[in-house]
């Protein structure tokens, strides 16, 4: 008895190792899969104890003085430790996992798939607080949807939805990992493009537009005329984010006055003047 104990042991062992490493060699630098590794590693070295165990036992396991040896009161020790180990693991495991998801929805726009007002506000504060300790050129960029009004009206809010979904996917496939972009109004978009110039801001928004107006975006054809127009503006030296919003802004006014589909980049001219406004 004392074998087939050790390899009972062994092989559950075995198992929960296997799934260690899995763990180990994903490398996730996730709380809850370190947890769930420091687990596995502990509960295999529990069975690894027991197989040592029943392997070195001088005195022979059989009916008669089975639950009654020192190995028994190790098998439910660590059986119970073990169960009750992995049940707490798994279970912190689906409760963050819950908890993650539920913010990630919360700070997602459902549907553009970028983030929203709030969420995009605290991602540009976070932002904003770091910067002076690494000054940056940055950007910011305010896309809004020509007419979308007239689009609910004459094609009805499912296609409506439709090109803020397809707007988000286009923003979202040409924004890097380090820039932010959310939906902060009903067919509004801001995109703080990080370390990137007026000039290089210009071109993204120049993109966006180019390919909006062609009517197809990513996987989306839509048999009618789309477009947006765009305000950009270059974070000043010391300037606070509102300021830079508020620019970005009037930029995108002109934009729209000057007759839509366009760009429109917040110039300054002279320190002492107000900023002037120009067509790209």
């Amino acid at each position: 008895m004392n074998l087939r104990s050790f390899i009972n042991n062994l092989t559950l062992g075995t198992f929960i190792s296997v799934g260690a490493f899995s763990l180990f060699k994903a490398r996730s630098n996730e709380i809850i899969d370190r947890i769930l590794f420091v687990s596995f590693v502990a509960v295999a070295i529990q069975f690894a104890t027991l197989s040592g165990v029943a392997l070195m036992s001088s005195s022979s396991f059989d009916g008669s003085n089975y639950h009654g040896s020192a190995y028994w009161v190790l098998v439910n020790l660590f059986g119970g430790v073990s169960v009750l180990l992995l049940a707490a693991s798994l279970t912190t495991a689906c409760v963050m996992d819950t908890v993650a998801k539920t913010v990630q929805m919360s700070e997602t726009d459902y549907l553009s798939g970028l983030k929203s007002r709030r969420a995009f506000e605290q991602a540009v504060t976070k932002a904003f607080t770091g910067l002076t300790q690494t000054p940056l050129p940055i950007s910011l960029v305010i896309g809004d949807i020509d007419h979308f009004k007239r689009v609910n009206d004459t094609y009805g809010h499912q296609l409506g939805d439709q090109v803020i979904a397809a707007f988000g996917r286009l923003l979202n496939d040409g924004i890097r990992e380090c820039d932010i972009a959310g939906r902060v109004g009903g067919e509004e978009f801001a995109i703080l493009l990080w370390n990137s110039q007026g000039s290089g801001a210009l071109l993204f928004a120049e993109s966006i537009r180019t390919a909006f107006a062609c009517g197809t975006t990513n996987d989306t054809h839509f048999e009618m005329d789309v477009s947006a127009s765009f305000g950009v503006a270059e974070l000043r030296p010391g300037e606070s984010f509102d300021s830079l919003y508020h620019r970005a802004d009037k930029a995108l006014y002109e934009a729209k006055r000057g007759g839509r589909n366009r760009v429109v980049v917040a110039k300054t001219i002279q320190p002492q003047q107000d900023l002037s406004l120009r067509s790209a």
